[in-house]
């Protein structure tokens, strides 16, 4: 898995900031990370895109955040820091988590993070069982929650003061974008009335 592809070989440069050097075989070579305790103090895992599966080892400090390491692999392969979705097991990884607390260490990257470039709308499927009502709907994750609301509320002729969002089991706040919860393309988002 520590073989880089051709096409990101212009990058060696900023790879090597990384503490990784290409050979010319093309295979990556870590370097000694400048710790005495380096098998607790730096975190080593596999970044794969999703959009084309190029994959690249990444080394980083176990009290760095995701949202550092987004702008490692925006210099990398070209998606915006601000538009990556990051996933470990098909799950959501909040950008402002220390890498240590979900990468184990280890010597050798053994953990995969998939990356994916967040699209300007998301596809949502409400789902409302007391009705048995299902559909989809599609709005940009930096709207409020409220106006997802609102668009439930024509499908449902529930009243706006009884409709109540869930996803993941949490109460999605009007106050907050809809990408606060995670909520992402083919998400199934809960109705319920109070």
């Amino acid at each position: 898995l520590n073989v880089f592809d051709a096409a990101v070989a212009r990058n060696v440069a900023l790879w090597a900031s990384w503490g990784v050097t290409v050979a010319s075989s093309g295979l990556s070579q870590p370097r000694a990370a400048p710790s005495v305790n380096d098998g607790e103090t730096w975190r080593h895992f596999v970044v794969r895109v999703a959009a084309n599966n190029l994959a690249f080892a990444v080394t980083a400090h176990r009290d760095d955040t995701f949202r550092r390491v987004t702008k490692q692999i925006e210099d990398a392969v070209s998606i915006p820091a601000t538009k990556q979705q990051l996933q470990i097991d098909k799950s959501a990884l909040d950008l402002d988590v220390r890498v240590g607390s979900v990468i184990a260490a280890s010597e050798k990257p053994i953990q995969q993070v998939v990356v994916s470039e967040a699209k300007d709308t998301v596809s949502v499927t409400c789902v409302y069982r007391a009705k048995s009502l299902k559909f989809d709907l599609t709005t940009k994750p930096s709207e409020k929650v409220l106006r997802l609301r609102a668009l439930v509320q024509q499908r449902t002729n529930v009243p706006l003061s009884r409709l109540v969002l869930t996803f993941g089991g949490a109460e999605l706040l009007d106050r907050h974008p809809i990408a606060h919860y995670g909520v992402f393309d083919g998400s199934v988002v809960e109705i319920k009335s109070s």
